[in-house]
């Protein structure tokens, strides 16, 4: 305990800004991390130098294990097919991808599907992403599984068309096929982490 609030407030906020990517280690698990949810107190408490403070990390609304190193593959071209056997214990796991566009060309559409013995599981289909000089086109997850699209420095949502997949999913421990379809060639870098339920 401190007695000078100043020092108290700064602990408090590297703690909040260590905190705020919702990652903590709460186990020994050799290459897994499980994801929780930061929730703090309000910041009026904690200049009483003579109160406690509590910082709570709360993992149930999405609890899970994620690897710590993503399945990845790469490729250069204007389509792909690529194999993906991603490990974990859920009913089905995330594909990323980054699309980087050619340095003399405009790269505007990209396509992406995935698939488990011959049935479709997503699709999505971004049109007039308009990219060049080795702007990437990404589809990436936050820690807590939040979605991000980019398209350069743009946010790359207004270009899904609505028949798009809410996400690309693959299924554990299965043989899922990814297939690509630019209308430039590019450099493609995919990559899924395995997710465990415990």
């Amino acid at each position: 305990r401190s007695p000078d609030p100043a020092l108290r407030q700064s602990v408090f906020s590297a703690l909040c800004a260590w905190a705020r990517p919702g990652v903590l280690r709460l186990s020994v698990r050799p290459g897994r991390k499980l994801t929780g949810v930061f929730t703090g107190p309000a910041l009026g408490p904690v200049r009483d130098w003579t109160q406690t403070l509590e910082l709570n990390f709360v993992a149930s609304e999405f609890p899970y294990w994620q690897e710590d190193s993503p399945e990845e593959r790469t490729a250069q071209g204007q389509t792909a097919d690529l194999a993906f056997v991603p490990a974990g214990s859920t009913e089905y796991s995330f594909l990323e991808a980054e699309i980087f566009s050619p340095a003399d060309a405009v790269l505007t559409s990209v396509i992406l599907e995935t698939w488990v013995a011959g049935s479709r599981l997503s699709r999505v289909y971004f049109p007039g992403l308009s990219l060049t000089g080795g702007e990437a086109f990404s589809m990436t997850y936050t820690d807590s599984l939040s979605l991000l699209l980019r398209a350069g420095s743009r946010d790359a949502a207004p270009f899904r068309t609505r028949a798009s997949s809410d996400d690309l999913i693959l299924i554990p421990a299965r043989t899922n096929t990814v297939l690509l379809v630019l209308d430039q060639p590019c450099v493609i870098r995919l990559r899924a982490r395995g997710i465990y339920s415990q």
